[in-house]
């Protein structure tokens, strides 16, 4: 009978390379040594390997693996934190601008002029100059029958029974000394209570 060498046999060697079984005992491969060397850590968990050989493996993680995880947590919280602001903000918007459009409807007036501010957009005017309007913020936008497609701004605020508005120049800058003031609806113009009067209106 011929014997066969032990270097002449096949070498079994673990599924991640780690291991290798030789003359009945598994060894760490030169991968395992190399890993452990550059700071790699034993992991309990084991591949999938004989029962009877099972105990003696061990799965090898570097550090790289075991800092990735929270890296990406902590990226992935962020983004959803910086989603929800960004929703909310949105919301509060909304929020905020369907309160504004609320305050100024209705019927305002002065002695020169009154203004009716109706939910669907459409602004009925005593002097027939506007026909559209719309807020954002305290900005006001006006359209006129005669030009439809354009817009004017105004800067508009509301202090208890009074309307305050003032038309922007070129650069945005609100003209002040061409302020009116208006009423709302019931209440006589002299008469009308204000807690507050605008900067940016001329003085009293």
């Amino acid at each position: 009978m011929m014997m066969q060498h032990p270097e002449d046999s096949e070498i079994q060697v673990s599924e991640d390379g780690y291991w290798k079984f030789v003359e009945g005992s598994w060894i760490p491969t030169e991968l395992q040594l190399n890993a452990l060397a550059q700071g790699a850590l034993p992991h309990d968990s084991n591949p999938a390997v004989p029962a009877n050989q099972a105990s003696e493996i061990v799965t090898i993680y570097t550090h790289a693996n075991r800092e990735k995880k929270p890296v990406t947590f902590v990226i992935g919280i962020s983004m959803l934190g910086v989603i929800f602001l960004i929703v909310l903000s949105g919301v509060l918007y909304v929020w905020a601008s369907s309160l504004a459009e609320e305050d100024i409807l209705g019927t305002w007036h002065n002695p020169e002029q009154t203004f009716r501010f109706d939910s669907d957009g459409t602004l009925t005017d005593s002097e027939g100059t506007w026909n559209e309007w719309r807020v954002d913020g305290n900005r006001l936008y006006l359209v006129s029958a005669d030009e439809p497609d354009m817009e004017y701004y105004f800067q508009y605020s509301i202090s208890n029974e009074v309307l305050f508005i003032a038309p922007l120049d070129d650069d945005y800058s609100v003209m002040r000394d061409s302020c009116s003031v208006y009423a709302t609806k019931g209440v006589v113009w002299e008469d009308a209570e204000y807690s507050s009067w605008p900067s940016w209106c001329a003085d009293e």
